[in-house]
């Protein structure tokens, strides 16, 4: 992934690291600065609203017309990613991104957090930094 900003304008690239060739030109809404996560076997990653696969064809997620504001944290091997729904500043859901269909969009639980990543075998590895204590827990089909 590539950001440029020459002139003002942005340029987001998917590049290959092995030849530099470019893979794709996500027209995404411009990501804010977050930390990009891979899948386990990095076949996978997200970026704000990218989900992006081992071909580096980028899906944009959320954020059109009518639409909340998607930002994806963690990504399985299958290509499934979690993230949350922004509207307004009070308002957030949890998002559930199968690999191919719909996006679930649900309430998250009073003290539940979000999953920042994902182990081998669909381990989902959360963080509370309020108590810092790490947890993981089985990822449910």
């Amino acid at each position: 992934m590539r950001f440029a900003v020459p002139y003002g304008k942005g340029v987001l690239q998917v590049l290959d690291v092995e030849t530099g060739e470019v893979l794709s030109n996500p027209e995404c809404d411009p990501p804010t600065p977050t930390q990009f996560v891979t899948s386990p076997g990095r076949e996978w990653g997200v970026l704000d609203s990218m989900r992006i696969d081992a071909n580096g064809e980028v899906e944009c997620v959320g954020g059109g017309e009518g639409e909340r504001r998607v930002i994806l944290h963690a990504i399985t091997d299958s290509g499934r990613a979690f993230g949350v729904a922004h509207q307004g500043a009070n308002e957030t859901r949890f998002v559930d991104l199968p690999p191919s269909g719909e996006p679930v969009v649900s309430d998250l639980a009073e003290g539940a957090r979000l999953p920042i990543g994902v182990m081998d075998g669909d381990i989902a590895i959360h963080w509370d930094p309020e108590d810092a204590i790490l947890t993981a827990n089985q990822i449910k089909e």
